[in-house]
Protein backbone atom coordinates (compact mmCIF):
# COMPACT_ATOMS: atom_id res chain seq x y z
CA UNK A 1 0.00 0.00 0.00
CA UNK A 2 2.29 2.72 -1.27
CA UNK A 3 1.56 5.91 -3.16
CA UNK A 4 3.98 4.78 -5.85
CA UNK A 5 1.63 1.95 -6.68
CA UNK A 6 -1.38 4.26 -6.48
CA UNK A 7 0.05 6.64 -9.10
CA UNK A 8 1.00 3.99 -11.66
CA UNK A 9 -0.72 3.49 -14.98
CA UNK A 10 -4.14 2.04 -14.21
CA UNK A 11 -4.94 0.83 -17.71
CA UNK A 12 -5.68 -2.88 -17.83
CA UNK A 13 -3.47 -5.01 -20.06
CA UNK A 14 -4.90 -6.08 -23.34
CA UNK A 15 -6.18 -9.60 -23.36
CA UNK A 16 -5.88 -12.06 -26.18
CA UNK A 17 -9.42 -11.27 -27.30
CA UNK A 18 -8.64 -7.56 -27.48
CA UNK A 19 -5.58 -7.92 -29.73
CA UNK A 20 -5.80 -6.58 -33.25
CA UNK A 21 -6.66 -9.22 -35.76
CA UNK A 22 -3.87 -9.27 -38.38
CA UNK A 23 -5.33 -12.07 -40.44
CA UNK A 24 -6.50 -11.08 -43.86
CA UNK A 25 -10.20 -11.66 -43.64
CA UNK A 26 -12.86 -9.86 -45.57
CA UNK A 27 -15.08 -9.41 -42.43
CA UNK A 28 -13.83 -6.88 -39.83
CA UNK A 29 -14.29 -7.91 -36.19
CA UNK A 30 -16.54 -5.53 -34.16
CA UNK A 31 -14.90 -3.18 -31.66
CA UNK A 32 -15.77 -4.33 -28.12
CA UNK A 33 -16.18 -1.35 -25.75
CA UNK A 34 -15.95 -1.85 -22.01
CA UNK A 35 -16.44 0.39 -18.96
CA UNK A 36 -13.16 1.88 -17.86
CA UNK A 37 -14.09 1.48 -14.19
CA UNK A 38 -13.06 -1.86 -12.73
CA UNK A 39 -13.90 -2.79 -9.14
CA UNK A 40 -11.21 -3.91 -6.69
CA UNK A 41 -8.36 -3.17 -9.08
CA UNK A 42 -6.69 -0.41 -7.02
CA UNK A 43 -5.19 -0.74 -3.55
CA UNK A 44 -6.01 2.64 -1.99
CA UNK A 45 -3.67 4.19 0.61
CA UNK A 46 -5.10 4.16 4.17
CA UNK A 47 -5.83 7.90 4.29
CA UNK A 48 -7.63 7.87 0.93
CA UNK A 49 -9.55 4.73 1.94
CA UNK A 50 -10.66 6.48 5.15
CA UNK A 51 -11.97 9.49 3.23
CA UNK A 52 -13.81 7.27 0.75
CA UNK A 53 -15.41 5.37 3.64
CA UNK A 54 -16.40 8.62 5.38
CA UNK A 55 -17.90 10.08 2.22
CA UNK A 56 -19.88 6.92 1.53
CA UNK A 57 -21.28 6.94 5.07
CA UNK A 58 -22.35 10.59 4.77
CA UNK A 59 -24.05 9.92 1.46
CA UNK A 60 -26.33 7.36 3.12
CA UNK A 61 -27.99 10.15 5.13
CA UNK A 62 -30.31 12.58 3.42
CA UNK A 63 -30.12 16.33 3.88
CA UNK A 64 -26.45 16.60 4.83
CA UNK A 65 -24.65 19.77 3.85
CA UNK A 66 -22.11 19.13 1.10
CA UNK A 67 -19.52 21.13 3.05
CA UNK A 68 -19.83 18.77 6.01
CA UNK A 69 -17.29 16.34 4.50
CA UNK A 70 -14.66 19.08 4.14
CA UNK A 71 -15.25 20.30 7.69
CA UNK A 72 -14.94 16.79 9.16
CA UNK A 73 -11.74 16.14 7.24
CA UNK A 74 -10.23 19.45 8.38
CA UNK A 75 -11.22 18.65 11.98
CA UNK A 76 -9.56 15.22 11.84
CA UNK A 77 -6.44 16.69 10.23
CA UNK A 78 -6.17 19.48 12.81
CA UNK A 79 -6.34 17.06 15.74
CA UNK A 80 -3.88 14.68 14.10
CA UNK A 81 -1.27 17.34 13.27
CA UNK A 82 -1.61 20.07 15.89
CA UNK A 83 -2.83 18.08 18.89
CA UNK A 84 -0.91 14.81 18.27
CA UNK A 85 -4.09 12.76 18.42
CA UNK A 86 -3.36 9.02 18.47
CA UNK A 87 -6.31 7.42 16.74
CA UNK A 88 -5.16 3.93 17.67
CA UNK A 89 -6.13 4.67 21.29
CA UNK A 90 -9.29 6.62 20.43
CA UNK A 91 -12.14 6.11 22.87
CA UNK A 92 -15.24 5.73 20.71
CA UNK A 93 -18.41 7.13 22.27
CA UNK A 94 -21.90 7.26 20.88
CA UNK A 95 -23.57 10.62 20.42
CA UNK A 96 -25.71 10.07 23.52
CA UNK A 97 -22.70 9.04 25.64
CA UNK A 98 -20.71 12.06 24.47
CA UNK A 99 -23.52 14.46 25.36
CA UNK A 100 -23.91 12.87 28.78
CA UNK A 101 -20.17 13.12 29.40
CA UNK A 102 -20.02 16.82 28.47
CA UNK A 103 -23.17 17.55 30.47
CA UNK A 104 -21.57 16.03 33.57
CA UNK A 105 -18.18 17.74 33.38
CA UNK A 106 -19.45 21.16 32.22
CA UNK A 107 -22.45 21.05 34.61
CA UNK A 108 -25.00 21.73 31.89
CA UNK A 109 -27.94 20.02 33.55
CA UNK A 110 -29.77 23.34 33.79
CA UNK A 111 -30.22 23.28 30.00
CA UNK A 112 -32.35 20.14 30.22
CA UNK A 113 -36.09 20.84 30.39
CA UNK A 114 -38.45 19.43 32.96
CA UNK A 115 -41.42 17.51 31.59
CA UNK A 116 -44.75 18.44 33.16
CA UNK A 117 -47.99 16.51 32.71
CA UNK A 118 -50.99 18.81 32.32
CA UNK A 119 -54.51 17.31 32.44
CA UNK A 120 -56.78 18.62 29.68
CA UNK A 121 -60.51 19.24 29.76
CA UNK A 122 -61.25 16.24 27.52
CA UNK A 123 -59.61 13.81 29.94
CA UNK A 124 -56.31 13.45 28.10
CA UNK A 125 -52.89 14.54 29.37
CA UNK A 126 -50.38 16.82 27.62
CA UNK A 127 -46.63 16.72 28.25
CA UNK A 128 -45.14 20.23 28.42
CA UNK A 129 -41.34 20.75 28.54
CA UNK A 130 -40.40 23.74 30.72
CA UNK A 131 -36.88 25.14 31.14
CA UNK A 132 -35.42 26.65 34.29
CA UNK A 133 -36.03 30.38 33.74
CA UNK A 134 -33.66 31.57 36.46
CA UNK A 135 -30.82 29.31 35.27
CA UNK A 136 -31.23 30.50 31.68
CA UNK A 137 -31.18 34.15 32.70
CA UNK A 138 -28.12 33.68 34.91
CA UNK A 139 -26.30 31.90 32.10
CA UNK A 140 -27.10 34.82 29.79
CA UNK A 141 -26.04 37.51 32.27
CA UNK A 142 -22.80 35.68 33.14
CA UNK A 143 -21.82 35.16 29.51
CA UNK A 144 -19.00 37.59 28.60
CA UNK A 145 -19.63 37.09 24.89
CA UNK A 146 -23.17 38.44 25.22
CA UNK A 147 -22.69 41.00 27.99
CA UNK A 148 -20.56 43.46 26.02
CA UNK A 149 -21.01 47.19 25.63
CA UNK A 150 -21.35 46.99 21.85
CA UNK A 151 -24.36 44.69 22.27
CA UNK A 152 -26.33 47.10 24.46
CA UNK A 153 -28.83 49.70 23.32
CA UNK A 154 -27.35 53.10 22.65
CA UNK A 155 -27.51 55.73 25.38
CA UNK A 156 -28.63 53.15 27.96
CA UNK A 157 -27.16 52.32 31.37
CA UNK A 158 -27.86 48.63 32.01
CA UNK A 159 -27.35 48.94 35.79
CA UNK A 160 -29.77 51.82 36.39
CA UNK A 161 -32.17 51.31 33.49
CA UNK A 162 -32.01 55.00 32.66
CA UNK A 163 -30.76 56.93 29.65
CA UNK A 164 -27.19 58.19 29.94
CA UNK A 165 -28.19 61.56 28.49
CA UNK A 166 -31.60 63.16 27.91
CA UNK A 167 -33.08 62.44 24.49
CA UNK A 168 -36.37 63.01 22.70
CA UNK A 169 -35.77 60.39 20.01
CA UNK A 170 -37.94 57.26 20.01
CA UNK A 171 -35.43 54.56 19.17
CA UNK A 172 -34.68 51.71 21.56
CA UNK A 173 -37.08 50.12 24.04
CA UNK A 174 -35.96 52.28 26.96
CA UNK A 175 -37.06 55.41 25.04
CA UNK A 176 -40.70 54.29 25.09
CA UNK A 177 -43.29 56.15 27.13
CA UNK A 178 -44.00 53.21 29.47
CA UNK A 179 -40.39 52.24 30.20
CA UNK A 180 -39.77 54.60 33.11
CA UNK A 181 -43.12 53.68 34.64
CA UNK A 182 -42.23 49.97 34.53
CA UNK A 183 -38.69 50.55 35.78
CA UNK A 184 -39.94 52.60 38.72
CA UNK A 185 -42.50 49.94 39.63
CA UNK A 186 -40.10 46.99 39.71
CA UNK A 187 -36.81 48.64 40.66
CA UNK A 188 -37.63 51.94 42.32
CA UNK A 189 -34.59 53.72 43.74
CA UNK A 190 -32.76 50.55 44.84
CA UNK A 191 -29.08 51.07 43.89
CA UNK A 192 -28.50 47.28 43.69
CA UNK A 193 -31.49 46.60 41.43
CA UNK A 194 -30.70 45.45 37.92
CA UNK A 195 -33.71 46.00 35.59
CA UNK A 196 -34.20 42.93 33.38
CA UNK A 197 -37.23 43.47 31.19
CA UNK A 198 -38.10 40.65 28.81
CA UNK A 199 -39.30 41.01 25.24
CA UNK A 200 -41.26 37.82 24.63
CA UNK A 201 -42.68 36.09 21.60
CA UNK A 202 -45.40 33.45 21.40
CA UNK A 203 -46.88 31.83 18.31
CA UNK A 204 -47.45 28.39 16.88
CA UNK A 205 -44.84 26.86 14.58
CA UNK A 206 -45.84 24.47 11.80
CA UNK A 207 -42.92 22.10 11.35
CA UNK A 208 -44.74 19.40 9.35
CA UNK A 209 -47.89 18.96 7.30
CA UNK A 210 -49.51 16.54 9.75
CA UNK A 211 -49.29 18.66 12.89
CA UNK A 212 -47.65 16.02 15.08
CA UNK A 213 -44.50 18.14 15.46
CA UNK A 214 -46.27 21.50 15.73
CA UNK A 215 -45.72 23.41 18.93
CA UNK A 216 -45.84 26.93 20.30
CA UNK A 217 -42.52 28.05 21.85
CA UNK A 218 -42.46 30.83 24.42
CA UNK A 219 -39.32 32.82 23.56
CA UNK A 220 -37.76 35.82 25.29
CA UNK A 221 -34.75 38.12 24.97
CA UNK A 222 -33.52 40.97 27.23
CA UNK A 223 -34.72 44.44 26.38
CA UNK A 224 -31.32 46.07 26.96
CA UNK A 225 -29.92 44.59 23.73
CA UNK A 226 -29.74 46.79 20.65
CA UNK A 227 -31.79 46.14 17.56
CA UNK A 228 -29.14 44.07 15.80
CA UNK A 229 -28.71 41.76 18.77
CA UNK A 230 -32.48 41.46 19.23
CA UNK A 231 -32.65 40.17 15.65
CA UNK A 232 -29.93 37.60 16.35
CA UNK A 233 -31.53 34.26 17.25
CA UNK A 234 -28.46 33.26 19.28
CA UNK A 235 -29.70 35.73 21.92
CA UNK A 236 -33.11 34.07 22.20
CA UNK A 237 -34.04 31.95 25.20
CA UNK A 238 -36.81 29.36 24.91
CA UNK A 239 -38.63 29.10 28.22
CA UNK A 240 -40.94 26.28 27.20
CA UNK A 241 -42.87 24.56 24.43
CA UNK A 242 -46.65 24.23 24.29
CA UNK A 243 -47.47 21.09 22.23
CA UNK A 244 -50.23 20.80 19.66
CA UNK A 245 -53.12 20.15 22.04
CA UNK A 246 -55.55 19.34 19.23
CA UNK A 247 -53.46 16.69 17.49
CA UNK A 248 -55.14 13.33 16.93
CA UNK A 249 -58.58 14.44 18.12
CA UNK A 250 -60.15 14.72 14.68
CA UNK A 251 -62.73 17.21 13.53
CA UNK A 252 -65.48 15.96 15.83
CA UNK A 253 -64.05 17.61 18.93
CA UNK A 254 -66.24 17.77 21.99
CA UNK A 255 -64.34 20.70 23.46
CA UNK A 256 -65.62 24.23 23.12
CA UNK A 257 -63.36 27.09 22.07
CA UNK A 258 -63.25 28.26 25.68
CA UNK A 259 -62.18 24.82 26.92
CA UNK A 260 -59.38 24.55 24.35
CA UNK A 261 -58.15 28.02 25.23
CA UNK A 262 -58.22 27.17 28.93
CA UNK A 263 -56.07 24.09 28.25
CA UNK A 264 -53.51 26.25 26.49
CA UNK A 265 -53.44 28.74 29.35
CA UNK A 266 -52.97 25.94 31.87
CA UNK A 267 -49.84 24.96 29.96
CA UNK A 268 -48.67 28.57 29.64
CA UNK A 269 -49.08 29.13 33.37
CA UNK A 270 -46.20 26.72 33.98
CA UNK A 271 -43.90 29.25 32.28
CA UNK A 272 -45.37 32.44 33.67
CA UNK A 273 -45.44 31.00 37.18
CA UNK A 274 -41.64 30.73 37.06
CA UNK A 275 -41.43 34.47 36.29
CA UNK A 276 -43.98 35.30 38.99
CA UNK A 277 -42.02 33.22 41.51
CA UNK A 278 -38.82 35.15 40.80
CA UNK A 279 -40.69 38.44 41.22
CA UNK A 280 -42.33 37.39 44.51
CA UNK A 281 -38.95 36.31 45.89
CA UNK A 282 -37.59 39.80 45.27
CA UNK A 283 -35.43 38.83 42.31
CA UNK A 284 -32.14 36.96 42.48
CA UNK A 285 -28.54 37.98 43.05
CA UNK A 286 -25.86 37.37 40.44
CA UNK A 287 -22.75 38.98 38.97
CA UNK A 288 -23.07 41.10 35.85
CA UNK A 289 -19.84 42.35 34.26
CA UNK A 290 -17.99 42.08 37.58
CA UNK A 291 -20.68 43.79 39.66
CA UNK A 292 -23.01 42.06 42.14
CA UNK A 293 -26.62 43.04 41.45
CA UNK A 294 -30.13 41.97 42.36
CA UNK A 295 -31.97 41.18 39.15
CA UNK A 296 -35.54 42.47 38.95
CA UNK A 297 -37.52 40.59 36.30
CA UNK A 298 -40.67 41.44 34.40
CA UNK A 299 -42.24 40.97 30.95
CA UNK A 300 -42.24 44.35 29.24
CA UNK A 301 -44.19 43.37 26.14
CA UNK A 302 -44.92 40.37 23.93
CA UNK A 303 -44.33 40.59 20.18
CA UNK A 304 -45.79 38.10 17.79
CA UNK A 305 -48.47 37.14 15.32
CA UNK A 306 -52.12 38.03 15.74
CA UNK A 307 -53.00 34.37 16.34
CA UNK A 308 -50.49 34.11 19.18
CA UNK A 309 -51.76 37.33 20.74
CA UNK A 310 -55.35 36.17 20.51
CA UNK A 311 -54.53 32.97 22.38
CA UNK A 312 -52.68 34.88 25.09
CA UNK A 313 -55.42 37.39 25.86
CA UNK A 314 -58.38 35.09 25.20
CA UNK A 315 -59.67 36.99 22.19
CA UNK A 316 -61.50 35.17 19.38
CA UNK A 317 -61.94 36.82 15.99
CA UNK A 318 -65.50 37.58 14.97
CA UNK A 319 -68.47 39.32 16.53
CA UNK A 320 -68.07 42.49 18.54
CA UNK A 321 -65.16 41.99 20.96
CA UNK A 322 -64.82 44.26 23.96
CA UNK A 323 -61.03 44.27 23.79
CA UNK A 324 -59.33 44.23 20.39
CA UNK A 325 -55.83 43.57 21.77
Amino acid sequence: MHYSGFNTDLSTPASVDDQINTNDYSVTDPVIEKCSFQRNTICLPPDIAFQVHLLSQMNTHRGNDLNMFNEVIQCVKAHAIHYNMDYTTLQILSRKQLVQLLTKYYQLNFLKPTLHSVPLTDGSVATVPIFDVKALLIAFLNDPLRMRQENFASNYDIFTGKAKSPTSTLDEIHTGSLWEQARQKYCGDDPDAFPLALVCFYDKTNTDVFGSLSCAPFICTPSFLNKDCCNDDSNYMVLGYIPNLGYGKGKAKKQTAEMKLQDEHNCLSLITNEIIKIHEEGGFWTEVMGRCVCVKLWIHFIAGHTSGHNNLVGHINGGWPKFIY
